[in-house]
């Protein structure tokens, strides 16, 4: 029995480390997720990168995280108070703000790791 298997991007995509802080009204985010979109309105073909947020930090090199291809992004934000987490349906605790995606364009380095900081508070919407 033959077994193939497809996925997004090969294995030499070259991925760079992100990491920082993610605070919500000068607090930090006490859990969440936030996603990096290579943007393709400005020509930037990369691959995507994620990470976890836990107690206000993200690190794509942490556990479940996968690297940023660099250059122009669009950066999503989910973030959750993490009170009375509900591991039926709602294992992060309520969601912070409205309830949506914070999503901001940045350009990052192309071709080294980055540490950067967001305020889900100043993040505009981008699409």
């Amino acid at each position: 029995m033959a077994l193939l298997l497809l996925g997004c991007g090969g294995s030499d995509v070259q991925r760079y480390r992100a990491s920082g802080a993610v605070t919500y009204q000068g607090k930090p985010v006490s859990q969440g997720t936030i996603m990096f979109e290579p943007d393709t309105s400005k020509g930037n073909s990369g691959a995507a990168g994620m990470a976890m947020i836990i107690d206000g930090q993200y690190d794509t090199e942490a556990e479940g995280g996968k690297g940023i291809s660099g250059g122009p992004q669009i950066v999503s934000i989910q973030g959750f108070d993490g009170v009375d987490p509900n591991p039926e349906y709602a294992p992060y605790g309520s969601p912070i703000g409205k309830g949506e995606s914070y999503i901001k364009r940045f350009d990052f380095p192309a071709a080294q790791a980055v540490k950067q900081d967001f305020e889900m508070a100043d993040v505009i919407t981008a699409r």
